[in-house]
């Protein structure tokens, strides 16, 4: 069995055991374990980061009621080296320039949901926080997910939000060969509602502004099936 559906079986135990934490998918036995905080020393997100792909397997945050569309500051930062990590195992802004499946640098951690405050958004530009997307998928129906997921923190009060990536590919970009996903999913957990779950391959899509995020919606139980 692959280690992506190991990994995601795992998640639904913990699901059916005692409910949802980030912790409980992304620690010390997923991976590199990354995890970022902000100036007072309070945890932002962690990632489970894939030393051979050079890319995140899960990227996992909170998000709340009081900061989700707090400021949202309008100057973005640039992209920054993950200084975690060895040279040889991270990507690097380059690896993007001009790569030839005209591939986005893909937030998992979405800079909009961390835009709140200048240096907390800076952490959401750190390259091992970025992943190889096909801009009709970033740009369109997963940006309204990201949407869709800091609203229900503003209804609910909080929710944790769990980003999964799939390599099924051999297909690399840049310098440093950095993977490519052939899919990526989105759990939003939501502690006194009904959870969402999303599900996108990454291919370009021909109409992206018609797309639909319902299209891209699936069962949460059916995690396990990926």
């Amino acid at each position: 069995m692959k280690r992506s559906k190991i990994l995601i079986f795992l998640i639904l135990s913990t699901l059916t055991m005692h409910g949802f934490e980030i912790s409980d998918v992304i620690n010390e036995s997923c991976g590199k374990l990354i995890v970022k905080k902000d100036s007072q020393g309070k945890e932002l997100f962690r990632i489970c980061y894939n030393l051979s792909k050079k890319g995140a397997d899960f990227v996992g945050y909170k998000l709340y009621a009081n900061t989700v569309n707090k400021l949202n500051i309008k100057n973005r930062p640039k992209f920054f080296n993950d200084k975690t990590l060895s040279k040889h195992t991270r990507s690097t802004h380059s690896d993007y320039t001009r790569n030839k499946y005209s591939m986005d640098r893909g937030h998992l951690v979405w800079d909009a949901a961390f835009d709140y405050n200048k240096q907390v958004l800076k952490q959401t530009y750190v390259m091992s926080n970025i992943i190889p997307q096909h801009s009709s998928i970033n740009q369109e129906p997963y940006a309204r997910v990201e949407k869709r997921s800091r609203a229900l923190a503003k209804k609910h009060g909080e929710v944790s939000v769990l980003n999964g990536v799939i390599y099924n590919s051999s297909v690399k970009i840049g310098k440093n060969k950095i993977s490519v996903p052939s899919a990526f999913w989105k759990f939003i957990y939501v502690p006194n509602g009904k959870s969402e779950c999303y599900y996108f391959k990454n291919v370009p899509i021909s109409n992206p502004k018609a797309a639909k995020i319902k299209d891209y919606k699936f069962s949460c139980s059916k995690l396990g099936l990926i």
